[in-house]
């Protein structure tokens, strides 16, 4: 059996006690509120997590074969629509088509087209730290995903300080699970009719298979500069 001596007993309380101010200086009691979740009118993902986080990075993860990345992102636009904000799409592969979206709904779109994911990164990385834009999407689903697993950590830690800085919505598109510092991951499976396209949005929304693959709930708080530093942006040597 292991004895602690009196002193040693001090000596551990009191490091605790320094511990203990030390996280309540980085973490003020401002950080710790739960975190507000939105309705998208996506039963598969306000049943299943109760809405996309405020204040976090959400990713969704979309295979090839389904079509829940335009679902989603017609949701989010909507959202915005309701809040009366804007919302910031950085379209990183060029393949966002403005007329699956009534005019009342582009209103509240601020959409950047890019070609390449090194430009999707850079457009993003400038758009979140806006205050203009309550909403952000980031729609990297057309990227190879070895290409995507090339991004240093570093950005997406920066990505969710800024979210949660900023209190944004932010929700990147990737055809795999990648960003490390998700705080909410979804994956969007092909669901039973969503081949009839001609259906109405809602009904096809109704339809969207999701699951939840990660939900860590509460306050984010970010890396350190080790993860999430001002070191600049990333460069991606050509394949």
């Amino acid at each position: 059996m292991t004895t602690h001596h009196p002193a040693e007993e001090s000596e551990r309380a009191a490091a605790f006690d320094a511990l203990r101010e030390r996280m309540k200086a980085e973490f003020p009691s401002s950080c710790l509120r739960e975190e507000k979740r939105f309705k998208l009118g996506v039963p598969g993902i306000d049943g299943g997590c109760g809405g996309i986080p405020a204040g976090a990075l959400t990713e969704v993860v979309v295979p090839p074969a389904s079509a829940g990345s335009g679902l989603v992102l017609g949701a989010l636009i909507g959202l915005a629509r309701r809040e009366n904000a804007y919302l910031a799409l950085v379209d990183g592969g060029d393949g966002f088509d403005p007329e699956t979206m009534g005019f009342e709904r582009l209103e509240h779109l601020f959409w950047v087209r890019c070609s390449r994911l090194e430009q999707a990164v850079e457009a993003a990385d400038l758009l979140l730290r806006d205050s203009n834009f309550r909403f952000h999407v980031v729609d990297l689903s057309h990227h190879d995903s070895g290409r995507l697993r090339r991004v240093p950590g570093r950005v997406w830690y920066r990505f969710q300080r800024l979210a949660r800085q900023e209190g944004a919505v932010v929700v990147c598109f990737s055809p795999v699970g990648v960003i490390p510092s998700a705080r909410l991951r979804l994956s969007c499976l092909p669901g039973e009719g969503l081949e009839q396209l001609d259906w109405p949005r809602e009904q096809l929304a109704a339809g969207l298979r999701v699951e939840i693959i990660r939900d860590h709930r509460g306050p984010a708080q970010g890396r350190g500069a080790a993860e999430g530093g001002e070191d600049g942006l990333f460069r991606l040597a050509a394949s």
